[in-house]
């Protein structure tokens, strides 16, 4: 038997290193397969798809033919692009507005027993704001003036359209003005129906009404200091009072009090012209 040329230490050496090196692949062996097992028994979560890529344009290169997609063809014969046949949304008309003042004569005093007095259109809106003003729709229109009871005025009325320059007594516009507590109004599209009311005393109607003839019978006496002394009214615009009946408002400022008394005392049982102090 031949004895090997190697030391026997050499040949332990190249052993040991052998068997170290043997021993570290098993080890990387057993820990890829404890990964692989784990992998297997938690999958990763799924992963949202890459987003859609838009395709890409036409060529126009000479030579390559250019696909377009097809589509709605509006040559006579195939199919069209007209809408469907269906309700239509019916435009509400432009809107009009009737305007205006209740106005005391002469010279448009803004103030009783005008002020407060009430006007309706058609006649179902109301109001008794000053001014007063009603949106409505374009065209005719009946605008009417309340005349209260036992009012003891007199009523006219002037009108203009778009404009508010018609209402003067001393310059009449003419076809602005007439008399009666109705008016008919055509009211124009976008536009505007300025309506004043004018209230005064009738001397044909009343001619001794200054003079202290509360009901216009021709004679101041007992009847009228009556209908005063029952429709006192110092009309206290800040308390919200208002004057139910204006007969006994001799002097024509809005109220029916003492001032009232003096002129109905100083003409009783006089002559027509009474005169006054």
């Amino acid at each position: 038997m031949k004895k090997s040329k190697f030391p026997p230490k050499i040949i332990g050496l190249v052993f040991m290193v052998v068997m170290v090196s043997l021993l570290g692949i098993a080890l990387v062996a057993s820990q890829q397969t404890q990964e692989n097992r784990s992998r297997a028994a938690h999958p990763p979560p799924p992963t949202n798809p890459p987003p859609p890529t838009n395709p890409p344009p036409p060529s126009n290169t000479p030579g390559v033919p250019t696909v377009t997609p097809p589509g709605p063809s509006n040559t006579p014969g195939g199919p069209t692009n007209t809408p469907p046949v269906g309700p239509t949304n019916t435009v509400p008309p432009t809107a009009c507005t009737i305007q205006g003042f209740k106005v005391v004569m002469p010279g448009n005093q803004n103030r009783e027993p005008a002020r407060s007095q009430m006007v309706c259109s058609d006649p179902s809106h109301c109001t008794n704001a000053q001014p007063y003003s009603f949106v409505t729709t374009p065209g005719s229109h009946t605008v009417t003036f309340v005349v209260p009871p036992n009012f003891g005025y007199a009523v006219s009325s002037s009108l203009c359209y778009n404009s508010i320059s018609c209402h003067d007594f001393v310059k009449p516009t003419p076809g602005a003005f007439t008399t009666g507590a109705s008016r008919d109004v055509e009211c124009p599209a976008s536009g505007y129906a300025d309506l004043w009311w004018h209230i005064y005393r009738d001397p044909t109607v009343c001619p001794r009404h200054k003079e202290g003839d509360a009901n216009c019978d021709g004679t101041i006496d007992g009847v009228d200091y009556s209908i005063w002394l029952n429709t006192q009214c110092y009309q206290e615009t800040a308390a919200g009072e208002t004057c139910k009946d204006y007969r006994a408002d001799f002097n024509d400022d809005g109220k029916v009090y003492d001032d009232d008394y003096k002129v109905w005392f100083t003409c009783r049982r006089t002559t027509p012209q009474c005169t006054l102090p």
